[in-house]
């Protein structure tokens, strides 16, 4: 069953809104690469909807987040003018989690917090290692 596109767009924004949240205007978010700039690649993956295990193109460690019904969330931090690989990060949600076009209230309101934690997770990486 392929996701409702308004619940993917819904599910963006309440990730996106999160990020920014915590980013604040601490750090400034750029379009180019730089010496001081770091690139952020994030994936989120509803392994309710997620195909077949084996078809899952996530290896190694990574996996073992992966379990069915639960959304996991994945980061990449590179060096943006090298592409260099400097951190990768996982972590997952409760199990339950569902988004979808069957999803209520209460299971938005645990992807806005899950949004929410993985946020500020990322922002104290932030100042710990950058500093704002």
């Amino acid at each position: 069953m392929e996701p409702d596109p308004e619940d993917l767009a819904r599910l963006r924004q309440i990730f996106r809104d999160a990020f920014l949240t915590a980013i604040g205007s601490d750090y400034a978010l750029v379009d180019e690469p730089g010496p001081d700039v770091l690139g952020v690649r994030a994936s989120l993956v509803d392994m309710g909807l997620a195909p077949a295990a084996g078809s899952v193109p996530i290896k190694g460690r990574a996996a073992s987040l992966i379990a069915n019904g639960q959304l996991s969330f994945f980061m990449e931090l590179t060096d943006s003018q090298t592409k260099e690989v400097l951190a990768r990060a996982g972590d997952q949600d409760k199990p339950g989690t569902e988004i979808g076009s069957a999803a209520t209230d209460s299971q938005w309101q645990q992807a806005e917090a899950a949004a929410s934690r993985w946020a500020q997770m990322f922002r104290e990486f932030l100042d710990e290692n950058l500093g704002p």
